[in-house]
Protein backbone atom coordinates (compact mmCIF):
# COMPACT_ATOMS: atom_id res chain seq x y z
CA UNK A 1 0.00 0.00 0.00
CA UNK A 2 0.71 3.69 -0.47
CA UNK A 3 0.05 6.21 2.11
CA UNK A 4 0.09 9.77 0.55
CA UNK A 5 0.04 12.81 2.95
CA UNK A 6 -0.38 16.55 1.19
CA UNK A 7 -0.48 19.90 2.59
CA UNK A 8 -1.74 23.25 0.93
CA UNK A 9 1.04 26.36 1.08
CA UNK A 10 -0.09 30.16 0.24
CA UNK A 11 2.22 32.85 0.65
CA UNK A 12 0.55 34.75 3.32
CA UNK A 13 -1.41 31.69 5.08
CA UNK A 14 -0.61 29.36 7.77
CA UNK A 15 -0.31 25.68 5.69
CA UNK A 16 -3.10 23.51 5.91
CA UNK A 17 -3.42 20.77 7.83
CA UNK A 18 -2.43 17.39 6.33
CA UNK A 19 -4.37 15.54 4.10
CA UNK A 20 -3.36 11.82 4.28
CA UNK A 21 -5.34 8.71 2.15
CA UNK A 22 -3.90 5.14 1.84
CA UNK A 23 -3.84 3.34 -1.99
CA UNK A 24 -3.80 -0.18 -1.76
CA UNK A 25 -2.45 -1.47 -4.82
CA UNK A 26 -3.66 -5.11 -4.68
CA UNK A 27 -2.17 -8.00 -7.24
CA UNK A 28 -4.85 -10.66 -6.41
CA UNK A 29 -8.51 -9.03 -7.78
CA UNK A 30 -10.38 -11.22 -5.28
CA UNK A 31 -8.34 -10.22 -2.18
CA UNK A 32 -11.12 -9.21 0.50
CA UNK A 33 -10.74 -5.60 1.74
CA UNK A 34 -11.36 -4.82 5.38
CA UNK A 35 -12.89 -1.83 5.74
CA UNK A 36 -13.70 -0.29 9.57
CA UNK A 37 -16.56 2.03 10.26
CA UNK A 38 -17.59 4.15 13.03
CA UNK A 39 -15.52 5.77 16.26
CA UNK A 40 -12.41 3.79 17.86
CA UNK A 41 -12.79 5.96 20.61
CA UNK A 42 -15.95 4.41 22.40
CA UNK A 43 -17.86 7.95 21.71
CA UNK A 44 -20.46 6.48 18.75
CA UNK A 45 -23.77 6.10 19.62
CA UNK A 46 -23.11 2.13 18.28
CA UNK A 47 -19.86 0.53 18.68
CA UNK A 48 -17.61 0.54 15.36
CA UNK A 49 -17.98 -2.52 12.90
CA UNK A 50 -15.54 -4.42 10.36
CA UNK A 51 -16.77 -4.53 7.21
CA UNK A 52 -15.61 -7.11 4.34
CA UNK A 53 -15.55 -7.03 0.69
CA UNK A 54 -14.21 -8.41 -2.28
CA UNK A 55 -14.20 -7.61 -5.88
CA UNK A 56 -15.19 -11.85 -6.95
CA UNK A 57 -19.54 -11.39 -5.89
CA UNK A 58 -19.37 -14.74 -6.26
CA UNK A 59 -15.92 -15.36 -3.45
CA UNK A 60 -16.99 -16.54 -0.19
CA UNK A 61 -15.02 -14.61 2.76
CA UNK A 62 -13.98 -16.13 5.56
CA UNK A 63 -11.93 -14.17 8.90
CA UNK A 64 -10.31 -14.68 11.59
CA UNK A 65 -10.18 -12.84 15.02
CA UNK A 66 -7.83 -15.28 16.70
CA UNK A 67 -4.77 -13.67 17.43
CA UNK A 68 -2.51 -17.50 16.33
CA UNK A 69 -4.52 -18.54 13.79
CA UNK A 70 -5.32 -16.94 10.81
CA UNK A 71 -8.33 -18.19 8.59
CA UNK A 72 -8.35 -21.43 6.77
CA UNK A 73 -10.00 -23.72 4.12
CA UNK A 74 -9.53 -27.24 2.78
CA UNK A 75 -9.18 -28.52 -0.40
CA UNK A 76 -13.35 -28.22 -1.07
CA UNK A 77 -13.17 -24.47 0.33
CA UNK A 78 -14.69 -25.13 3.70
CA UNK A 79 -13.70 -23.75 6.79
CA UNK A 80 -10.90 -25.16 8.96
CA UNK A 81 -10.56 -24.81 12.99
CA UNK A 82 -13.13 -22.72 14.80
CA UNK A 83 -11.59 -19.95 14.73
CA UNK A 84 -12.31 -19.45 10.63
CA UNK A 85 -15.90 -17.82 10.26
CA UNK A 86 -17.64 -17.33 7.51
CA UNK A 87 -18.17 -13.19 6.91
CA UNK A 88 -22.13 -12.67 6.84
CA UNK A 89 -22.78 -9.47 8.65
CA UNK A 90 -20.06 -6.93 9.70
CA UNK A 91 -18.32 -7.54 12.40
CA UNK A 92 -19.06 -5.76 15.69
CA UNK A 93 -15.95 -4.25 17.79
CA UNK A 94 -15.47 -3.45 21.57
CA UNK A 95 -11.87 -3.73 21.53
CA UNK A 96 -8.65 -3.07 19.39
CA UNK A 97 -8.71 -5.82 17.26
CA UNK A 98 -6.61 -7.62 14.02
CA UNK A 99 -8.93 -9.21 11.74
CA UNK A 100 -7.63 -11.44 8.87
CA UNK A 101 -9.47 -12.28 5.92
CA UNK A 102 -9.32 -14.52 2.94
CA UNK A 103 -11.16 -14.97 0.10
CA UNK A 104 -12.13 -18.03 -1.74
CA UNK A 105 -13.82 -18.48 -5.30
CA UNK A 106 -14.48 -22.07 -7.34
CA UNK A 107 -13.80 -22.34 -10.84
CA UNK A 108 -15.09 -25.91 -12.21
CA UNK A 109 -14.05 -27.98 -9.75
CA UNK A 110 -11.08 -26.30 -8.27
CA UNK A 111 -11.15 -23.64 -4.95
CA UNK A 112 -8.58 -21.00 -5.38
CA UNK A 113 -7.74 -18.80 -1.85
CA UNK A 114 -6.60 -15.43 -1.73
CA UNK A 115 -3.84 -14.04 0.32
CA UNK A 116 -4.42 -13.11 3.54
CA UNK A 117 -5.34 -9.58 4.13
CA UNK A 118 -4.98 -8.10 7.70
CA UNK A 119 -6.25 -5.05 9.75
CA UNK A 120 -5.74 -3.91 13.35
CA UNK A 121 -8.73 -1.20 14.15
CA UNK A 122 -6.85 0.10 17.05
CA UNK A 123 -9.37 1.85 19.81
CA UNK A 124 -7.82 4.72 21.55
CA UNK A 125 -9.70 6.77 24.40
CA UNK A 126 -10.94 9.88 23.40
CA UNK A 127 -8.70 13.21 24.62
CA UNK A 128 -10.00 15.00 27.90
CA UNK A 129 -12.09 17.89 27.76
CA UNK A 130 -11.56 20.12 30.39
CA UNK A 131 -14.42 22.49 31.90
CA UNK A 132 -14.34 25.65 32.57
CA UNK A 133 -12.56 26.46 29.19
CA UNK A 134 -11.18 29.92 30.34
CA UNK A 135 -7.44 30.45 30.54
CA UNK A 136 -7.52 33.39 32.90
CA UNK A 137 -8.03 33.46 36.57
CA UNK A 138 -7.05 35.86 39.57
CA UNK A 139 -5.26 34.34 42.22
CA UNK A 140 -8.34 34.90 44.26
CA UNK A 141 -10.56 33.59 42.29
CA UNK A 142 -9.53 30.10 41.86
CA UNK A 143 -11.69 27.90 39.46
CA UNK A 144 -13.21 24.19 40.02
CA UNK A 145 -11.32 22.42 37.08
CA UNK A 146 -13.70 19.52 35.73
CA UNK A 147 -12.03 17.27 33.83
CA UNK A 148 -14.14 13.89 31.33
CA UNK A 149 -14.00 12.10 28.54
CA UNK A 150 -16.23 11.41 26.12
CA UNK A 151 -14.80 7.80 26.17
CA UNK A 152 -17.00 5.61 28.50
CA UNK A 153 -15.89 4.19 31.70
CA UNK A 154 -12.19 5.79 30.59
CA UNK A 155 -9.83 7.14 33.48
CA UNK A 156 -8.01 10.22 33.26
CA UNK A 157 -4.79 10.48 35.01
CA UNK A 158 -3.62 14.14 35.04
CA UNK A 159 -0.03 16.54 36.23
CA UNK A 160 -0.15 19.72 37.28
CA UNK A 161 3.52 20.52 37.10
CA UNK A 162 3.59 20.39 32.85
CA UNK A 163 5.03 16.64 32.91
CA UNK A 164 3.05 14.36 31.01
CA UNK A 165 0.69 12.10 32.65
CA UNK A 166 1.29 8.32 32.49
CA UNK A 167 -1.17 5.70 33.62
CA UNK A 168 0.69 5.87 36.99
CA UNK A 169 0.19 9.73 37.73
CA UNK A 170 -2.89 10.93 40.03
CA UNK A 171 -6.70 9.67 38.72
CA UNK A 172 -9.34 12.42 38.54
CA UNK A 173 -12.04 11.53 40.26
Amino acid sequence: STNVKAIAVKDGFSNSLIAEREYNIVNEPFKPKIDIEGKLDGSGNRPPEARLRSSDSNAKLYYSTNPVFPPNVNENGEPIGSWTKEYEFPITLTKTTTIRAIAVTQVDDDFFVSDVTTKTAEFVAAKPLFSPQDLYFSETNTPQIKLFSVTPNADIHYTTNGSTPTKSSPKYS
